[in-house]
């Protein structure tokens, strides 16, 4: 599919013939390539063709010259929604917004950018838990090359039980990744270096910090501080000890960390969209719901919620001033009755040449009231 458009149809010719033909001496109709592919992928054999991938690139890209690049394994894991009716495993799927069925795809790209294997989990995939079973198995695929030595990952992976296990396991294994600010808020940092210059301005300088280990102790960690010169904003990178300080230095491992963008996810991002990775292909006939559609109802259901509650809450506010309207008008209708009663009494009492007692003078004053 990488040769047309990204997907099947794009090896169809104009003159009702396809580039297939040129390409494997029949010319298939791109719906019979497309079915045989999803059938291959279901007889298992899609993780045989990411082995000999994998097996073929690493041994293209260590000939590069690069030996840090060589050892180097990018790690990163995405998700895709799977709309589907069907009981499923449910994950977080950011470019949707929404909790939902879907995959989780664990990716590893070579320290040059290619993606070298892609290993789909059913619902969340947690990379701390995931990897070290992935990182395995592509050393059983390539045992020859030395790929994997170090693993740069995102900030998921500030767990020091996972980086412990690369750190001190067999092979032992270098790791490199971003720390949250809560891991560094407050946190001593020692043996620091002075400030060098770095990228576009910014400062960059290197220490140890100590971290609480769950098993006890502490578990020690080189901390690159990065300084923005714009915001004056410190970004930490964590790597692991085994990384030399003279061959290592703050500037080399900052590097290779924000490499991930051009060398993995933007690579990656590109050949998803072209291999159409977000797409899960199915025989399943029942007519799930369009994203878009989902999309829109549950921004119009969103609203429709607001509208609600401030309709609820306006209706609340009118009925406690009519409440307040019906007191008032009874105040008023008594003390109308009440002045109408003083008033009778009044003129009842107020007999031509009779005397003003005081109880009438009261009576008075009262209806003036």
């Amino acid at each position: 599919p990488l040769i047309g458009s990204g997907r099947w149809d794009g090896m169809r010719a104009a003159n009702a013939d396809t580039f297939l033909k040129e390409v494997c001496g029949y010319p298939y109709m791109p719906a019979t390539l497309d079915k045989f592919s999803r059938e291959l992928k279901y007889a298992g054999v899609a993780g045989t063709l990411w082995e000999v991938h994998a097996r073929f690139w690493l041994s293209e890209s260590s000939q590069w010259g690069d030996e840090r690049r060589a050892a180097v394994i990018y790690a990163d894991g995405t998700p895709k929604p799977v709309w589907t009716h069907l009981f499923s495993q449910s994950t977080k799927v950011g470019h949707v917004g929404r909790i939902m069925p879907g995959l989780d795809v664990v990716a590893f790209h070579s320290g040059y950018g290619v993606p070298i294997l892609m290993i789909t989990h059913s619902g969340r995939a947690p990379l701390v838990k995931v990897l070290p079973d992935a990182i395995n198995r592509l050393d059983k695929i390539c045992p020859p090359h030395s790929s994997g030595r170090i693993v740069v990952i995102d900030a998921e992976a500030n767990s020091v039980p996972y980086l412990k296990g690369l750190e001190y396991g067999e092979p032992r294994r270098a790791w490199i990744t971003l720390l949250r600010s809560s891991w560094v808020e407050n946190k001593e940092i020692f043996n620091l270096t002075d400030y060098e210059e770095y990228r576009n301005g910014d400062r960059i300088r290197m220490g140890i910090a100590d971290f609480n280990d769950p098993d006890g102790g502490a578990f020690r960690m080189r901390v690159v501080e990065i300084e923005r010169r714009t915001s004056g904003k410190i970004t930490c990178i964590g790597a692991s000890m085994i990384l030399d300080e003279i061959e290592w230095t703050a500037s080399n491992i900052a590097d290779l960390y924000f490499d991930r963008w051009p060398s993995q996810e933007a690579n990656f991002r590109a050949v998803s969209q072209a291999a159409g990775f977000k797409n899960v292909h199915g025989y399943g006939k029942q007519l799930v719901d369009n994203i878009s559609v989902v999309t829109e109802l549950d921004e119009l259901s969103r609203k429709t919620g607001n509208a609600e509650e401030r309709l609820a809450r306006q209706l609340d506010v009118m009925e406690k001033c009519e409440r307040k309207v019906s007191e008032v008008k009874q105040i008023i209708d008594s003390k109308i009755n009440h002045k109408e009663t003083v008033q009778k009494e009044i003129t009842d009492r107020l007999i031509p040449g009779e005397t003003v007692t005081p109880s009438l003078q009261k009576l008075v004053e009262e209806q003036q009231n």
